[in-house]
């Protein structure tokens, strides 16, 4: 089981209606768009190479992966994008 948790990397508050989508082994397992929570538990067997893409509008993708031996707990910390709209002097 490896559970996915999302949070502004700024403030560290979480980040709801965010799409999940995920790979096992390289190949596309599951997507969940518009989570509402930016929460997320996925049943994944031992000895799987598993990724999880966070997306969201106004923040930069998050991606974590891993080989899954065991139980796992996933902060994915996404950062917001910020526009480059005003010039320095």
């Amino acid at each position: 089981m490896v559970c996915v948790n999302v949070v502004d990397a700024t403030t560290n508050n979480p980040i709801t209606n965010v799409d999940f989508i995920s790979t096992e082994n390289g190949s596309p397992s599951s997507t969940d768009l518009d989570d509402p929570d930016g929460e997320i538990c996925y049943s994944v067997p031992g000895g799987t190479d598993f990724e999880v893409t966070v997306q969201k509008d106004g923040f930069n993708d998050g991606v974590r992966n891993g080989l899954i031996e065991k139980n796992e707990n996933w902060v994915i910390a996404m950062n917001p994008i910020v526009s480059s709209s005003h010039s320095s002097k």
